[in-house]
């Protein structure tokens, strides 16, 4: 699943990937900056 979620996260580019992120930053680590860091590199 991470590896899936980076591929997707890759080919976004801009804010469209930041936003992706934070959203998947919000529902799978509690909205945990760090804790996003450990998972998903």
């Amino acid at each position: 699943m991470v590896d899936d979620l980076r591929l997707a996260a890759s080919k976004m580019t801009g804010a469209e990937r930041r936003s992706f992120q934070a959203e998947m930053c919000l529902k799978y680590c509690g909205g945990s900056a760090r804790q996003t860091e450990i998972v998903f590199g």
